[in-house]
């Protein structure tokens, strides 16, 4: 059973091996109904409103500046479990990382309008900051985007890229992933996805990305823009704030996502996604 702020709910990631527990932290606003933790496993729900539930992982109960769980992603493979058999049409079910406190133009960390110092690359609570997109998906397809900015992380950010570098899985392959038995990976059922952020030095020069499923698999790399992948290198190296979240509307408004897909209709509030088996390790 979790609390949102208030106790404690602990999650079990693997880094480097090595099991190691971190707290569940959320807005004081999100329903502890709509979220479940259970050893290396997290279900989140939808919920009533289109920004949906979001959540970070931390070292502690509190969403205080310094409590924040910051992993260093340049040279490092991510792997997950996942299951999407309940995110539909115009939903988005996102891991991703964030370079989290964004910061006031005087230099200090800023809490922006949710108090919390969340930031993002589409200053959502007011504040700009790096992201990386791991995964952004329903059942229909995924997608993967990196996010830079304007100036370095770890300060203050005068803009971000809100489009991003995108790759979307439909249009490397409309059958990789997929509600339906053709499929390489049937989104009906949970699948595995392992991300690795591959540098030569401290440059990043590919993000690979590879889904299992029942014997099959489907790879494809993130974007080719090598100086888009550079600029990222350094956020990646200093370490980002591992975020979950599952939201979403109207088609119009999530047809970045689905756009070229055959799914249409409105994101079903009683959407839920599971994340489970998270793992981050040098490649």
């Amino acid at each position: 059973m979790i609390s949102i702020l208030g106790a404690r709910s602990l999650v079990t990631l693997r880094i480097d091996g090595v099991a190691q527990q971190y707290s569940i932290v959320a807005l004081n606003s999100t329903s502890s109904s709509l979220v479940n933790v259970s050893g290396g496993t997290i279900e989140l729900g939808h919920g009533p409103s289109d920004q949906g539930t979001r959540l970070w992982i931390a070292h502690k109960e509190s969403l205080a500046v310094d409590s924040y769980a910051r992993f260093q992603l340049l040279g490092k493979r991510v792997s997950y479990t996942i299951d999407l058999s309940e995110v539909g049409c115009s939903c988005n079910a996102a891991l991703y990382w964030v370079s989290m406190p964004g910061y006031s133009p005087d230099g200090m960390p800023a809490p922006g309008n949710f108090g919390n110092y969340y930031c993002d690359a589409n200053k959502v609570g007011g504040v700009w900051c790096w992201e990386m997109d791991t995964i952004e998906a329903n059942m229909h397809t995924m997608q993967v985007t990196p996010h830079s900015c304007s100036d370095p992380a770890g300060g203050p950010i005068s803009s971000c890229d809100k489009s991003g570098s995108r790759r979307n899985s439909w249009f490397v392959d409309r059958k990789g992933l997929c509600p339906a038995d053709d499929c390489l990976i049937d989104s009906r059922a949970p699948f595995s996805h392992t991300q690795s952020f591959v540098a030569v030095g401290n440059t990043l020069v590919r993000i690979e990305n590879r889904l299992e499923q029942r014997g099959r698999a489907f790879a494809f790399n993130a974007t080719s823009n090598s100086a888009y992948l550079a600029k990222m290198s350094e956020a990646l190296r200093q370490g980002m704030v591992l975020t979950f979240q599952l939201w979403g509307g109207s088609w119009l408004l999530m047809s970045w996502l689905d756009y070229m897909t055959l799914c249409e209709g409105v994101c079903p509030m009683s959407s839920r996604v599971v994340y489970s088996n998270i793992s981050i390790e040098a490649l």
